[in-house]
């Protein structure tokens, strides 16, 4: 036959490809065709291949594991690309002193452009590919079939300090990691967990620019502010952006609902709260309001509190109720402010709407409006935050046992009519997650509990919360098993997001009836974790 091209799309397999893997890869690939909706061979090539491998896409099958594969292949094919141009020298090993020479190009910008060429010189191929939509990957790991390893990022985030963090943790897998992982490794830096594997490339990527020591010494860690960041940049060659970026967590702490009369020590219990902030090394940034005691909301401006605030930030929350009419507290707001001069310049205007079930979004966002608008004309906030919840402290005023509810969350609401009025501010959504505003003390008996408690698990999705309620534990036939078959009816659910988050893992985990048994205690962390994942997602 005269056409030369008659075998192009022939693929032809590798001596190790096994019938196993064939027909693993032909079954993936069957599915994957189907949900694209079109045959692409490229694909079915990679999964033949083996470095992008099916094992990824077999895990659920999902729409988000499909386009996470899909990414992998084309990130595959760019580094044999690369490799095949025989610039990349052979991998032995990325010793701990090549990530920290690697560091040093991070002090200009302008050497971005040598990263990959550098990496290449010590066998390690770099590729970039933007994340497709239903993706939530920073970085992957893997190894072709020659034993190159490569290193894909997807730079979903256009941050300076962002790029090198995610680039030297995935270098740091492939220099403690590099035997330990045979399929293709994800990481997003947002959801990284308690993992050792993970907390191990953590700390290596952090080492690489500066050493645990000189970060216990830096300055910067207690007072935040551009001067410090500006000294310890230059006294550890670091740039700045970067140093900024390893930050230091900051905790906005109320004492919202605990009496002012109760004390610890002799102390203001707040005091003692702060105290133990600062002895941990803690960033503890204080709360004060309009409806609090004069006793207070002054012990924030003195010594026993001011020493555990490294970074001048203060918030002010307000209530529902102060939203009436921002006139009628503007008085007492100043007073406040007058008092933090010189101590505090950086003031956090907090909106709580606290419970908000059956409230009037739209009359609640114009009230708000109104009042963030002479707010913001009397003193310059650094931000506004506006928060609330539709969970009420007792489950059954919103659904009764052996049930289930979708309730609609209506602080989303609420946020969403408001800042069509605050354009140009700073204004940031409030979360109490799934966990109501209002503490609610029982006076149950506790040997009672038991006969009156009963499951409830929230799963939140779009703009909703998934409730589902079991019946009393000790009454009801399947106990504290009610919550394994809880989370299986979540799992089964379409809005239900697999691998998301530690969180949803844990819900997979139970729904097949696995690990210990679930208290009542130990699924409220978890199903936290999974919503503020999806949170952090939507927002």
């Amino acid at each position: 036959m005269d056409d030369k091209n008659e075998f192009e799309d022939f693929f032809v397999s590798t001596s190790d490809c096994t019938p196993e893997r064939l027909l693993s890869a032909l079954k993936s690939y069957s599915e994957i065709s189907k949900k694209l909706g079109s045959d692409d061979p490229l694909v079915f090539k990679d999964l033949l291949s083996g470095a992008a491998g099916s094992a990824l896409f077999r895990r659920s099958g999902t729409a988000k594991e499909t386009e996470t594969f899909l990414w992998l292949s084309q990130v595959q094919r760019y580094a044999e690309i690369v490799v095949s141009t025989g610039k990349v020298k052979g991998f032995k090993g990325l010793p701990k002193e090549v990530l920290k020479d690697l560091s040093g190009l991070s002090l200009n910008p302008e050497n971005l452009k040598q990263v990959s060429s550098y990496l290449w010189q010590h066998g390690v191929v770099l590729v970039f590919l933007p994340q497709s939509s239903g993706m939530k990957t920073d970085g992957v790991f893997f190894k072709l079939q020659c034993g190159t390893p490569v290193v894909g990022m997807t730079l979903r985030y256009d941050r300076y300090d962002y790029f090198w963090f995610t680039l030297m943790h995935e270098l740091s897998h492939v220099s403690i990691h590099y035997d330990r992982f045979n399929e293709p490794h994800f990481d997003c830096l947002d959801d990284l967990g308690e993992d050792i594997i993970e907390l191990e490339a953590n700390q290596l990527a952090k080492e690489s620019f500066i050493s645990r020591s000189d970060w216990r010494s830096a300055s910067v860690r207690r007072h935040r502010n551009e001067d410090e960041l500006l000294k310890d940049a230059q006294k550890f060659s670091m740039h700045p952006a970067v140093l900024a970026g390893f930050g230091v967590p900051e905790y906005f702490v109320d004492d919202y609902d605990i009496p002012d009369s109760i004390l610890i020590g002799g102390r203001p219990s707040y005091e003692y709260l702060a105290a133990c902030m600062l002895a941990q090394d803690l960033n503890f940034n204080p709360v004060v309001g309009v409806d609090r005691t004069a006793d207070r909301n002054s012990c924030v401006f003195t010594p026993a509190i001011t020493r555990a605030v490294n970074n001048r930030r203060i918030a002010l929350r307000v209530s529902s109720d102060d939203l009436v009419s921002y006139s009628l507290i503007r008085t007492d707001i100043l007073d406040l402010i007058a008092m933090g001069k010189g101590i505090y310049d950086r003031w956090v205007l907090v909106i709580d709407n606290r419970v908000c079930k059956g409230v009037d979004a739209i009359a609640r966002g114009a009230q708000i409006k109104a009042f963030c608008a002479a707010a913001v004309a009397d003193h310059a906030y650094e931000a506004i935050v506006i928060t609330g919840s539709t969970l009420s402290p007792v489950a059954g005023d919103i659904l009764s046992t052996n049930s289930e509810k979708h309730l609609d969350r209506n602080e989303i609401a609420i946020y969403s009519s408001a800042i069509s009025g605050l354009t140009g501010h700073n204004v940031i959504f409030g979360d109490y997650t799934i966990v109501s505003p209002d503490y609610s003390d029982s006076d149950i008996d506790p040997r009672n509990m038991l006969n009156v408690t009963a499951p409830k698990v929230v799963y939140s999705y779009e703009d909703k919360h998934y409730i589902v309620r079991g019946g009393g534990i000790k009454t009801h036939a399947r106990g504290f098993k009610q919550y394994n078959d809880i989370a299986a009816t979540i799992v089964a659910k379409s809005f239900f997001r697999h691998g998301n988050s530690e969180g949803d893992l844990y819900l997979v985990e139970k729904a097949a009836g696995l690990g210990s048994t679930v208290m009542p205690g130990s699924v409220l962390k978890p199903t936290i974790n999974s919503h503020i994942s999806f949170m952090l997602d939507l927002l």
